[in-house]
C-alpha cells in the first residue's frame, strides 16, 4: 500500500517494541510505545494520551474481555485519544 509517492504508508509485519504506561496529576493516562533499537537515533517513539474517563472506558473494556460470557459485540468500537511521534534523529 502506498501513498501515491515512492514512501509505502504501512508496513507489513511485526518489529519489538517497548510499552510504559504512566499517570499525569491530572489523571490523564499516557501509553509510551517505542520501537527500534535502544541506541540513541535509531527509534521511534508514539505516544497515546488518554484523557480519564476515557482511561476508564479502556479499563472497563479489559476487564469486559476478561469475562468470557461477554460477548464481543459488547466491546466499544474505539477509545479517543491524542497521539504524540517522536522520530529520534
Amino acid at each position: 500500500m502506498s501513498n501515491g509517492g515512492s514512501r509505502p504508508i504501512s508496513v507489513p509485519g511485526v518489529v519489538d517494541g517497548a510499552l510504559t504506561i504512566c499517570q499525569a496529576a491530572n489523571q490523564e493516562i499516557s501509553f509510551h510505545v517505542e520501537f527500534g533499537d535502544t541506541q540513541p537515533g535509531h527509534h521511534v517513539q508514539f505516544e497515546f494520551i488518554l484523557r480519564p474517563e476515557h482511561a476508564e472506558l479502556v479499563r472497563n473494556v479489559l476487564a469486559v474481555r476478561a469475562d468470557p460470557a461477554v460477548s464481543v459485540e459488547a466491546w466499544p468500537p474505539s477509545v479517543p485519544c491524542q497521539v504524540g511521534i517522536h522520530v529520534d534523529r
